[in-house]
C-alpha cells in the first residue's frame, strides 16, 4: 500500500503531521509483540523500584541478577508463537522472582504487585491515536481510515482530587486502611508517611482512602510525573486499573472512507464511543458509597463529553453493553446491577437514555434477549417515532436518510422476532451481535450518540465495532444492509464476512487492546464470539495467536504461581560468579560425569528388605526400595540399583531443552538449577558414599565461590581438577565392569 502525497495531505489534516507511519500484514507481528510486552514489564519493574526502593544491601546483592536479566532478554525473528510465549513466560518469572526476593512476597502477591506497578506505570505515558488505513477489497477504488481517537478518563472533580494527593504539602489527614483484602496490601511501604498530609477536607469515605496502601504509594510516584494542569493531557488508564474513577479505555472509534486515487474523503460515518464498564470491577467488594461513586463519577464524565458542544440540548445517548450477567457469575452479574444504576444515574441527567446488554459468549443461549423487551422495544419506538417525524416534514433531501432508516428499522423489528432456536441451534450468523449493531446504528441514525462497552472495553466491545463498521462499509459499496437472515452462502453473507474479515485482520483493534498492556496486542476468546463463517475466513491459527497475545495483558496469566522461586536470583548470582567460559566447561564436564550411571549406582547399596523381597512373589517386589551410599560392586542380585537422587536431579536437568542450549543465558540457568539441587540435598543420609559425599561438596564449593573474580579463578581451577578426578574414577570403572548391566530407576533414597 502506497501513501501518496493527495493521501497524505488528508490524513495530515485529520490526525495533523506528527504521524509514526508502520506498516502491517494481516498476521500479528509477534517479535514485535513479544518485545514489547515484556519491555513494558520490565520498566513496571523498574519504577516499583523507584517507588519503593528496597534496602539498599538487597538492592546491591541482586543488581547483577537484574544485569543478567535485562542481559539475556531476547526473542529470534524465526521463532514460533509457542517459543515466544515460552520465553516471555521464561524472562516475566525472572522478575517476579526478584519481587518476590526483594520484598520477601509469597508467589501470588508478587505477580499481583508487578501487574499493578504496570498499570500504574502506563498511566505515566500519553495515550496516542491509532488511525489504520486498510483495503476491504483489492480491487476497490477506496481506502478505509479507522480511527481510534483516546479521550480524557477523569472529571474535573477526580482531577481536582488528584492534586490534592500529588501535594504533600496540605494539612493532615489520617490514613484509613479499610480494604485490606490481600496480605500483600499489609506491606509496610515507606511512602505512607506522604498521605497523612493530604488535604484534610477529603472525605474518610472517599475512593482514595480505600486503596490498599501498595497503591497509594504507586499513585503516588505516578502523579508526581504527570501534569494534572495541562488541559490536553489524555492519561493512559488501562482497563485493568479500575481502583481509581475514571472511564479507562475511553475513546471515540470512527470510520472514513477515502479515494486512493484523490485522496478525498468520500465518507465519514458518526464516532461510536467505548471504555470499560461504567461500574468498576476492582470496586465490587469495596464498600456501596465508594463503587457507587465510581460508577456515577464515569457516568459524570460520559455525558460531560456528549453535551461539551451544547448542555442546553442534550443528545439521546445509547449505553451497551456486552457481558454475560447470568446469576452469581461474577463480574458480570453485579456489573450488570451497576449499569442499571448508570442508567438511573444517567436519566436524572438527561432525558433520552437508551441502555441494554447483548450478551456474546455462550451466555446468549441461557440469557437471549427476547422480543418482548422493554429495553429493545424502546429503542424500536423512538426510532419508529423520528421515522414518523421525518415523513411529516416530506423533505425530499431527506428520501434517501428515510429509506436507510425504515430499512434498519425493519431489521432490527425481524431480528428481534427472528423466532425460536435462533438464539442457539439456528444462530448461524450471530442475533446478539446484530442486535448490537442494528441497535448501535439506530441511535446513531436518530441524532443520538452511541456508546458501548464489555468489561474491559477492548475484546467484545471490539468485536461489535468490527460488526458495525463492516454493515456500514457493507451499506456504502452495495446500497442496503447485510440482514441477519442472509443465507451462509448467499452472496450477500459472504460479501460481508469478506468486508468483516478485512477489518479484524487490519490488527487497528488489536493495537488499541495493546495499550491496556503493551504487547498484547490481541482481542480474548473471539472463537466464543464470532459465528462459524466468520471464523473459518479469519483461520482458526489467527484466532488462537490472538486470544493468547490478549491474555498476556495480565501476568497471572503469563506466569504460574508454581513456577516462582524466590530463591532462584539467589541462584542465578552464584553462578554468574563464574566466566561463561569457566560455566561451559563446568557443565560439559559435569555432563560426562552424570552419565556414567553404573559407577553412580555402584555406590548405593541395596536396602536389606529389598534382598528379602527378592526372594518373594514378583508382586511384591514392586516394593524393594534402595538406602544409604557405601561402598558396594554390582552385581546380578543387585540389578534393580538406582543413581543418588541429587545426582540423578542433576541429570536432568542437564538433558534438559533450552530455546538455545549452548547460550551463555541457558547454561547459567542450568548451572544455578544444579547449585539449588545441591543446597537442597538430603543432608541426613550418613551413608553416602565418600565420593559421593566429595561430587556434592565441590559443587557446593562452586556454589560458593566469592564475588571477587580472582578468588573465584583460583578456585575454580582447584575444584575443577576434583571433578576431574571424578571422571577418571567413572571412566576406571566402566572399564572394570563393562559386561554389568544395571536398570536405573531414577528415585529419591
Amino acid at each position: 500500500m502506497e501513501i501518496t502525497a493527495p493521501l497524505k495531505t488528508t490524513i495530515n489534516k485529520l490526525l495533523g503531521d506528527k504521524l509514526t507511519i508502520e506498516y502491517y500484514s494481516h498476521e500479528p507481528d509477534l517479535l514485535q509483540s513479544y518485545q514489547h510486552r515484556i519491555t513494558s514489564l520490565f520498566n513496571a519493574f523498574d519504577f516499583l523500584c523507584e517507588a519503593n526502593p528496597p534496602s539498599e544491601k538487597k538492592r546491591a546483592e541482586i543488581k547483577p541478577y537484574l544485569d543478567w536479566c535485562h542481559q539475556h532478554c531476547h526473542f529470534e525473528k524465526t521463532w514460533t508463537a509457542t517459543q515466544y510465549q515460552k520465553q516471555l513466560t521464561h524472562y516475566t518469572t525472572f522478575l517476579v522472582d526478584a519481587i518476590a526476593n526483594l520484598w520477601d512476597l509469597a508467589p501470588k502477591e508478587s505477580i499481583a504487585l508487578l501487574d499493578k506497578a504496570e498499570q500504574y506505570f502506563l498511566l505515566q505515558t500519553p495515550r496516542p491515536t491509532i488511525a489504520t488505513l486498510s483495503k476491504t477489497d483489492s480491487g476497490s477504488p477506496n481506502f478505509v481510515l479507522t480511527v481510534d481517537n483516546p479521550l480524557a478518563p477523569f472529571t474535573k472533580e477526580t482531577i481536582e482530587e488528584l492534586k490534592r494527593i500529588k501535594s504533600p504539602s496540605r494539612a493532615r489527614s489520617r490514613l484509613s486502611n479499610q480494604n485490606q483484602s490481600s496480605s500483600l496490601f499489609l506491606l509496610d511501604f515507606p511512602d505512607t508517611k506522604y498521605f497523612n498530609e493530604i488535604d484534610a477536607t477529603v472525605e474518610p469515605a472517599d475512593w482514595f482512602f480505600h486503596l490498599p496502601d501498595v497503591e497509594k504509594t504507586l499513585l503516588y510516584h505516578t502523579l508526581q510525573k504527570i501534569d494534572l494542569d495541562d488541559p490536553k493531557a489524555v492519561f493512559c488508564l488501562s482497563s485493568r486499573l479500575r481502583t481509581i474513577p475514571g472511564l479507562a479505555n475511553f475513546a471515540a472509534n470512527q470510520t472514513s472512507i477515502i479515494n486512493t486515487v484523490t485522496g478525498e474523503i468520500t465518507k465519514t460515518f458518526e464516532p461510536r464511543l467505548r471504555s470499560s464498564h461504567l461500574g468498576s470491577r476492582d470496586t465490587m467488594k469495596y464498600p456501596r458509597e465508594i463503587y457507587e461513586l465510581h460508577t456515577r463519577r464515569n457516568v459524570d464524565r460520559l455525558l460531560e463529553y456528549v453535551n461539551q458542544d451544547d448542555q442546553s440540548k442534550p443528545h439521546p445517548l445509547l449505553i451497551q453493553t456486552l457481558i454475560s450477567p447470568i446469576l452469581l457469575h461474577n463480574p458480570d452479574y453485579w456489573l450488570e446491577q451497576q449499569r442499571q444504576c448508570a442508567v438511573i444515574c444517567a436519566k436524572n441527567m438527561q432525558n433520552s437514555i437508551y441502555s441494554t446488554n447483548h450478551p456474546f459468549n455462550y451466555a446468549r443461549v441461557a440469557i437471549s434477549t427476547q422480543n418482548t423487551s422493554p429495553e429493545c422495544l424502546e429503542i424500536l419506538h423512538a426510532a419508529q417515532d423520528h421515522l414518523n417525524e421525518m415523513r411529516r416534514h416530506d423533505d425530499p433531501t431527506q428520501e434517501q436518510p428515510l429509506q436507510t432508516l425504515n430499512e434498519l428499522i425493519s431489521e432490527y423489528d425481524k431480528t428481534l422476532n427472528s423466532g425460536r432456536g435462533t438464539a442457539w441451534i439456528t444462530d448461524y450468523n450471530g442475533r446478539e451481535l446484530f442486535l448490537s449493531s442494528l441497535e448501535d446504528l439506530l441511535v446513531s441514525f436518530i441524532g443520538g450518540v452511541s456508546y458501548g462497552s464489555c468489561v474491559s472495553g477492548k475484546d467484545r466491545k471490539a468485536i461489535q465495532l468490527i460488526h458495525t463498521n463492516a454493515m456500514l462499509l457493507f451499506h456504502f459499496q452495495y446500497g442496503y444492509w447485510p440482514k441477519y437472515t442472509d443465507l451462509e452462502l448467499s452472496q450477500d453473507r459472504k460479501n460481508f464476512v469478506r468486508i468483516f474479515t478485512a477489518l479484524y485482520c487490519s490488527q487497528h483493534y488489536q493495537l488499541f487492546s495493546g495499550h491496556n498492556a503493551p504487547g498484547s496486542d490481541g482481542i480474548k476468546n473471539p472463537g466464543a464470539y464470532l459465528t462459524r463463517d466468520i471464523c473459518d475466513s479469519i483461520k482458526s491459527n489467527h484466532l488462537t495467536q490472538d486470544d493468547q497475545l490478549a491474555s498476556n495483558n495480565e501476568v497471572e496469566n503469563i506466569v504460574p504461581v508454581a513456577n516462582v522461586l524466590v530463591d532462584f536470583p539467589s541462584r542465578i548470582m552464584e553462578a554468574i560468579r563464574l566466566t561463561p567460559s569457566q560455566t561451559q566447561c563446568l557443565i560439559t564436564l559435569l555432563a560426562i560425569i552424570v552419565q556414567e550411571k553404573k559407577f553412580w549406582a555402584s555406590l548405593t547399596t541395596p536396602n536389606p528388605l529389598a534382598v528379602a523381597a527378592s526372594y518373594l512373589p514378583s508382586f511384591f517386589q514392586e516394593a524393594s526400595t534402595f538406602i544409604g551410599e557405601p561402598n558396594f560392586t554390582p552385581s546380578d542380585a543387585a540389578a534393580n540399583q538406582i543413581m543418588p537422587d541429587t545426582v540423578t536431579e542433576i541429570f536432568n536437568i542437564l538433558a534438559r531443552q533450552s530455546e538455545n542450549p549452548e547460550s551463555s543465558t541457558g547454561l547459567t540457568q542450568k548451572l544455578a538449577d544444579i547449585y539449588d539441587a545441591i543446597l537442597h540435598r538430603d543432608s541426613s543420609n550418613h551413608f553416602r558414599h565418600t565420593i559421593t559425599k566429595l561430587f556434592y561438596n565441590t559443587l557446593e564449593n562452586f556454589r560458593n565461590a566469592p564475588n571477587d573474580p580472582k578468588a573465584a579463578d583460583a578456585l575454580f581451577k582447584t575444584n575443577i581438577e576434583v571433578l576431574r578426578q571424578i571422571k577418571v574414577w567413572a571412566f576406571d570403572f566402566k572399564k572394570e565392569h563393562r559386561s554389568t548391566a544395571l536398570t536405573i530407576s531414577p528415585q529419591a533414597i
